[in-house]
């Protein structure tokens, strides 16, 4: 999305990003698009919604996404213990932990 497409230097902003699009490995046929808003003016949101609503079915016709899901969530909880314990030096200095906000939860 391009919000305040109105202003200047826009057209160049999309040209940057249609290119470094075309540098991102192929994510399972899905290509995202770019979509101009100008939420001030209420402009391009039902484009926006419409976007999003395509990513939405892409995403769930893909035929490994709950196996995406699984390794995700594998990947996020082998994390987790090491953050926590990187974080222990700085809690003896007196810091706040990072993982409070996810612990209090």
């Amino acid at each position: 999305m391009l919000n305040k497409s109105d202003r200047e230097g826009v057209d160049h902003l999309e040209t940057q990003l249609e290119a470094m699009l075309e540098l991102a490995p192929d994510r399972d046929g899905w290509k995202p698009k770019i979509v101009r808003t100008i939420a001030t003016e209420i402009k391009g949101i039902d484009e926006l919604a419409a976007a999003i609503a395509e990513y939405h079915e892409h995403f769930n016709r893909s035929a490994d996404r709950e196996s995406k899901q699984v390794e995700h969530w594998k990947r996020r909880l082998i994390t987790l213990p090491g953050n926590y314990f990187w974080s222990a030096p700085s809690q003896a200095r007196g810091d706040k932990p990072r993982s409070t906000h996810w612990l209090a939860k």
